[in-house]
């Protein structure tokens, strides 16, 4: 709650103003010089509230290992959205996730694919794309490395390939962790 200085600020302050900027409240605040911060770190800055994607506080200009793609990350869903604005299969989702995974796919975003990914790329600001990065790995290298590429025999053994990339990754890990490799949490 705003104690009676601080209203009475920020009502003289509104008085001033054109009547198109009081739409939105202005709440008095104090930040400390720029001078003041580590220098790894930009100060913050505020975002225009009515634009919902644009960022409140700028990243960490971090200057260790490989940097931020320019066009900025994503690991596009399964089902994608095809060119004439029809969603691809949910069974041909665990091709399209190793595809994403080998080759990358540009048009929808994904120009560097997931197996290229550096740890740096899935920390910070781009941690909500962590856990996906490793569940596209997950099935990917099933496929790979346990499976050899032969697709009959995947199929057989994960005949929810066909229900899509969640039921798949259930799978996955119950028979992962039936084999011993994969260690779950308790």
């Amino acid at each position: 709650m705003l104690n009676n200085s601080v209203a009475t600020v920020q009502t003289q302050t509104l008085s001033n103003l054109p009547a198109s900027t009081t739409s939105r409240p202005i709440i008095p605040i104090s930040l400390p010089l720029i001078s003041s911060y580590p220098h790894h770190f930009a100060p913050p800055q505020f975002a225009n509230p009515s634009n919902s994607t644009q960022s409140i506080v700028s990243a960490p200009n971090h200057s260790y290992g490989r940097p931020l793609p320019n066009h900025g990350l994503i690991v596009p869903d399964v089902p994608v959205t095809l060119p004439g604005g029809s969603k691809s299969k949910r069974s041909d989702s665990w091709l399209i996730i190793v595809r994403h995974w080998e080759e990358g796919d540009p048009a929808h975003g994904l120009n560097t694919p997931l197996k290229d990914w550096p740890k740096e790329w899935l920390r910070g600001a781009n941690k909500p794309l962590a856990m996906k990065h490793t569940n596209w790995r997950t099935v990917a290298t099933e496929f790979i490395d346990q499976y050899k590429r032969d697709k009959t025999a995947f199929l057989e053994a994960y005949p929810e390939a066909n229900q899509g990339a969640s039921a798949l990754l259930d799978a996955i890990n119950k028979a992962r962790a039936a084999r011993g490799d994969r260690v779950s949490r308790k």
